[in-house]
């Protein structure tokens, strides 16, 4: 299942730096497409921090400058690699216990918070693409398949 996980990431990360490149081809400065992409980098900080069992991180859900963006999908996607290295199975199963932006505490195995972290993605990268294919720009695809074409295939 570790195996498994850590493939996901990769694609999440994958996906992430194709959806900036997708807004690098937004031929106007500004593009609308940065305040899904932001939320989406911002989310993933916290869940991580929530994981980790570290507070929350400091600053408030903006719209980051697109350079700021992928320094900041690059940052996280190494902590979270870096965390997988260290887990093991029965950890997977285990329970996070956390409290959402509300301070409302909440309990949820680890292996659905990576679920949802990779769901969380593809709906925020897909507001990405409409934006920037609304501004002129080219959407790159951020289909699985074509992460595994890249890839190659998934752990079994």
């Amino acid at each position: 299942m570790i195996a498994q996980l850590e493939h996901f990431l990769n694609y999440n990360a994958w996906a992430n730096l194709r959806a900036i490149a997708s807004i690098r081809t937004v031929p106007v400065a500004g593009s609308k497409a940065l305040d899904p992409l932001s939320h989406l980098l911002i989310a993933e900080r916290f869940w991580l921090h929530r994981i980790l069992g570290l507070p929350n991180p400091e600053g408030e859900w903006a719209t980051m400058p697109l350079d700021e963006c992928e320094a900041y999908a690059d940052e996280t996607h190494a902590r979270f690699k870096a965390f997988l290295e260290g887990v093991s199975e029965g950890h997977l199963s285990g329970t996070i216990h956390y409290s959402n932006l509300k301070g409302e505490p909440f309990d949820t195995p680890l292996r659905d918070i990576l679920t949802h972290l990779y769901t969380h993605g593809v709906h925020h990268r897909g507001q990405v693409l409409s934006a920037v294919r609304a501004e002129g720009g080219e959407p790159l695809t951020l289909d699985y398949i074509a992460f595994e074409r890249e890839a190659g295939p998934q752990p079994a």
